[in-house]
């Protein structure tokens, strides 16, 4: 893990409440303990080849409901956590979603590389179709 993703120099911050809204408020904790905006937020997990949206995480924060797992892992390393407080958010996080009303799933991480190549798949698939197609009105 680079430099950027990695910030060992911070104090500690994880969610040891249970529930959603205490989890949430922990998450505001740690946003405020990293010292950065949301924009950096976004460049920052970007770097660390995640993809967290400023207004999506914005919104999360805002609310009390638990967001979805991919949006709090690439918001843990964006703000600098070390693999061992990671662990422990996604401990965390698995109480809130225990002690959740409604329960929600854990849905696996995709990393944002994968995203990407599939993007390009499909692109590239899309362009090769367009170009058939063209090729047959053509004919």
């Amino acid at each position: 893990m680079s430099a950027i993703c990695h910030d060992t120099s911070s104090q500690s911050v994880t969610p040891h409440e249970s529930g959603s809204r205490e989890f949430v408020a922990a998450m505001r904790r740690l946003k405020a303990r990293s010292g950065l905006s949301y924009r950096a937020l976004e460049r920052r997990a970007e770097r660390c080849g995640d993809v967290l949206p400023r207004s999506t995480l914005q919104t999360a924060l805002a609310r009390e409901e638990l967001p979805r797992w991919p949006l709090v892992a690439a918001f843990v390393r964006a703000c600098g956590c070390d693999p061992h407080e990671a662990s422990a958010w996604l401990a965390a996080y698995r109480g809130a979603v225990e002690s959740a009303s409604v329960p929600a799933t854990l849905p696996p991480v995709v990393p944002a590389r994968s995203r990407r190549a599939l993007a390009a798949v499909v692109a590239t698939v899309a362009a090769v179709t367009m170009v058939a197609v063209a090729g047959l009105r053509s004919r």
